[in-house]
């Protein structure tokens, strides 16, 4: 409403006033005029309803249009930070091109060094006649005893059978079987190992031992059948010797008083490795030892964490009267991680007429390298007066004409090589007679030194006093000693093998 109409509404209003005293207007006037001022103030009122109907809608429409463009500014902050990140990543991705490309050009670098070498090498080889390198004995030695070390402790090839000790009659198995559910585990474990004890016991009255880590949770389900008679008569079984005899092999544990029901303190349910063991036993005839003799009779003593029977001694059932003796042994950290030891003995007699052969027992000679004779030495692996070199030279060239190569074929080859330089080396240096009684330092191993070897005397001094005394507190002390001396030789290995590396890389 404008100030004019406000005015105008003001003045009629005390007009109306006004007249209302005056006693000569009548009261049908002064309603009328009530009516007018009345209706003035309605059309003013809608008048004043539309414009702010109107006004609220304006405002409507800018706030609308104000939470438009801040959201828009919204999306635009965001994509301002995208762009930041994006920008980051650039610079993160040209400094790492920058690294490669310096990295490529120093490889590039080494790569032409090399070429040089290599050129300078074969006209080097051109020009002068090829002269093996002579290497030191030490270095030789030192050598040969890190790779043989690095193949004992390297769990690459890792074999079901390992350390197999064969004497007549008698197979010693060391078995291994992976964890179940692990990586390297497989379902055919157990028919491997069954495949390897068919291709070994080849022959008659053939005994078998197998301990190991099997990692299999048998409890104390049966590890043989009983055959059922009706079976055995109805398909006439009882006429073949050799059937009997393998159908009712478990009888010789009773003759020999053995118990054929097995017990286990392990509480766990059989998994399917235990299961599988169990088959492998009942088809081959092997009986699991642990707590049918020894120490652990009728115990069945944990052997892993001290919660589970995973650790077994498998053998023939008329092995039995061999065992001397059995226990589980307690655990010690020294040995292994998380396993106990089993410990048994065998009493066996051996004859006059039996003999133990060892292989290269009657080689007492050896030889001894000595540097200024190396020249000698060369020469008269050149001469070659058994002509062994051309007989070697002879066979690459058939093999490499013919290209069907065996391992057997390569394995000739190395070893008249070898002959050829044992032969060279024996009329260089001649043989020097061995010892009677020859005893290995106890240093030698390159990576064993002098703090392997007291915490070595401390760990044998802490396990003796625990057998002699057998308590808590000189278990807690065995186990710190054996923790002790683990820790010590890994450290003293890592040792080795960084100093051994840092060597290669200086030589290169």
């Amino acid at each position: 409403m404008s100030m004019s109409d406000t005015s105008r509404l003001i003045k009629e209003s005390r007009r109306i006033v006004d007249a209302s005293n005056d006693v000569n207007l009548n009261s049908g006037a002064l309603l009328n005029m009530i009516l007018e001022i009345v209706t003035g103030i309605d059309s003013t009122m809608r008048r004043m309803k539309t414009s702010m109907e109107k006004r609220l809608d304006d405002l409507k429409q800018d706030f609308l249009t104000v939470s438009d463009r801040v959201r828009t500014l919204e999306n635009q902050a965001s994509d301002f930070k995208k762009l930041s990140d994006c920008e980051t990543s650039c610079q993160g991705v040209s400094n790492l091109f920058d690294q490669v490309n310096g990295q490529v050009k120093t490889n590039r670098r080494t790569i032409n060094n090399h070429d040089m070498r290599i050129k300078k090498l074969e006209e080097k080889s051109i020009v002068q006649p090829i002269v093996p390198p002579v290497i030191e004995s030490k270095e030789i030695e030192s050598l040969k005893a890190a790779i043989l070390d690095l193949q004992y402790r390297s769990m690459k090839n890792n074999l079901i059978f390992t350390g197999l000790h064969r004497v007549p009659d008698v197979i010693f198995g060391c078995v291994y079987v992976p964890t179940e559910n692990s990586k390297y585990s497989t379902i055919e474990a157990f028919e491997e190992l069954e495949n390897e004890l068919n291709i070994l016991t080849n022959t008659e009255n053939c005994y078998v031992a197998l301990v190991g880590d099997f990692n299999s949770k048998t409890g104390s389900l049966p590890d043989y059948i009983i055959p059922d008679e009706s079976v055995v008569s109805m398909f006439d079984l009882d006429c073949d010797a050799d059937i009997l005899e393998y159908l009712y092999d478990f009888e010789n544990l009773t003759q020999n008083k053995i118990s054929l029901q097995r017990v286990s303190q392990c509480t766990c349910r059989p998994n399917k490795y235990g299961h599988r063991l169990l088959e492998l036993c009942r088809k081959n005839n092997l009986y699991i030892a642990n707590s049918r003799v020894g120490s652990d009779k009728d115990i069945g003593e944990k052997t892993c964490n001290d919660s589970s029977v995973v650790d077994y001694l498998i053998i023939s059932s008329m092995f039995f009267p061999m065992i001397f003796y059995i226990e589980i042994a307690d655990f010690i950290p020294l040995y292994s991680d998380c396993h106990s030891f089993i410990h048994f003995r065998l009493h066996v007699t051996f004859s006059k007429s039996d003999s133990i052969v060892t292989e290269n027992s009657s080689d007492k000679n050896f030889v001894r390298w000595k540097s200024e004779q190396k020249s000698e030495y060369v020469g008269r692996i050149h001469n070659d007066p058994e002509g062994i070199l051309v007989t070697v030279i002879n066979k690459l060239d058939e093999l490499s004409v013919n290209n069907d190569e065996t391992q057997n074929d390569i394995n000739n080859i190395v070893l008249d090589i070898s002959k050829n330089f044992k032969n060279a080396a024996a009329e260089t240096f001649g043989k020097i007679k061995k010892h009677k009684h020859f005893y290995k330092h106890e240093n030698s191993k390159p990576w064993f030194n002098r703090k392997c070897s007291m915490s070595r005397k401390k760990f044998h001094k802490a396990r003796k006093r625990y057998s002699f005394l057998k308590n808590a507190e000189t278990r807690r002390k065995m186990r710190q000693a054996s923790k002790e001396h683990k820790i010590t030789l890994n450290k003293s290995f890592a040792n080795y093998q960084q100093k051994a590396a840092d060597e290669l890389r200086s030589i290169s």
